[in-house]
């Protein structure tokens, strides 16, 4: 960490030495500075010795950079070329002419030689690696070529695992006694990567999910059944259905009826088949009309083809639908309590002791007189 924090402080030192944008600030004010040469003007005689002068400094900059670069780099070179020496030799490539005396010492196994450095270059990334060297005019334009993303080349570079930066599937050799340690763990997880075990692994996950869509679709099919045959299942009825109801039929405007007769109710009724029913209140002109009938008889004074008038347009109807009605029984007790309590204009029943029947009878509490047991 030292030859690093000193490597730092030399490079701001040379920085601040070499320092060519503010000569190049200081250019820049000279030219902008003056209107007549943005309208296109000549330069003075001083603004262009002075021009001259920053110029020869920027060179002079650069030149000084260039200098102290390759001072600072002559060590590195010369030493890259001792070891790539000694490397020949130790492969048996190259002689020493003259022997040197020999030391022993040690140091870990990832520091013998340029192993570290072949190490680093083959399993480790730094930032760089993401950036786009491909620029317009780049040197390396035609040199490195990157690997275009999702397209399985190696283990470390496929869909699953981008191998972008650190060292390849996070394993580094400094915790590892060996070389042989270090690449038995690549290996290990390497292996989870491997073309082979991606594609079984993936034609596996696409067997569960098409097995889950067939599922959910035959799900879907069942559910769709069972609506259809909940929904036609009850379009069909036995021979022997009936729909049982009790309805009103009262006037919207209170010509015939009177105060007595709650809600200027006409007639209560109840049927098992209410549209036919409707059938034969609807048309009053006809002869059997039942609604007409009933009030002929009760007003024999008054002319037919004047109540059919003020009848027309003037009817409307509440129909009691429960499943209690059902029965009927308690079909006949409901349309009694609603005779006694309503006191409907053209009932007869109420007239013929009913009335006395049901007085005391309650909508809700179906008990059987003994006169209808």
């Amino acid at each position: 960490m030292n030859i690093l924090r000193n490597l730092d402080k030399e490079i701001d030192k040379h920085l601040e030495r070499n320092n060519s944008d503010s000569t190049a600030n200081r250019m820049k004010e000279i030219l902008v500075g003056k209107d007549k040469n943005l309208k296109g003007g000549y330069l003075g005689l001083d603004d262009r010795l002075s021009l001259l002068t920053q110029i020869n400094k920027l060179v002079a900059c650069h030149k000084n950079a260039n200098i102290d670069f390759n001072r600072q780099l002559g060590p590195f070179v010369g030493t890259y070329e001792i070891l790539n020496y000694e490397e020949q030799i130790r492969k048996g490539n190259l002689e020493r002419v003259v022997k040197p005396d020999l030391v022993t010492m040690q140091i870990p196994w990832y520091m013998v030689t340029t192993l570290l450095t072949k190490i680093y270059a083959k399993y480790h990334k730094n930032p760089f690696y993401k950036l786009n060297n491909k620029g317009e005019g780049s040197p390396f334009e035609n040199i490195v070529k990157r690997r275009k993303q999702g397209v399985y080349v190696s283990a470390s570079n496929n869909p699953n695992y981008q191998w972008t930066e650190g060292w390849e599937f996070n394993v580094e050799p400094f915790g590892h006694q060996n070389i042989r340690s270090f690449q038995k763990a690549r290996v290990k997880i390497k292996r989870k990567y491997l073309k082979e075990v991606l594609d079984a692994k993936d034609k596996e996950r696409r067997r569960i999910a098409k097995e889950e869509a067939e599922k959910k679709e035959l799900e879907k099919q069942k559910k769709r059944k069972e609506i259809l045959k909940q929904k036609y299942s009850n379009t069909y009825e036995t021979l022997d259905h009936r729909d049982n109801e009790c309805y009103a039929i009262c006037e919207k405007k209170k010509i015939f009826t009177k105060n007595k007769n709650k809600s200027n109710c006409l007639y209560i009724g109840k049927t098992s088949n209410f549209a036919a029913r409707r059938k034969s209140y609807r048309d009053f002109r006809k002869p059997n009309n039942e609604i007409v009938n009933k009030l002929v008889k009760k007003f024999p004074k008054k002319d037919r083809d004047g109540i059919i008038m003020k009848l027309i347009n003037n009817i409307r109807v509440k129909r009691f639908k429960f499943k209690c009605l059902q029965d009927e029984k308690y079909l006949d007790h409901v349309e009694g309590y609603l005779i006694q309590r309503i006191n409907p204009l053209i009932n007869t029943s109420k007239s013929n002791g009913r009335r006395t029947l049901y007085k005391n009878r309650s909508y809700t509490k179906f008990v059987l007189n003994e006169e209808e047991k």
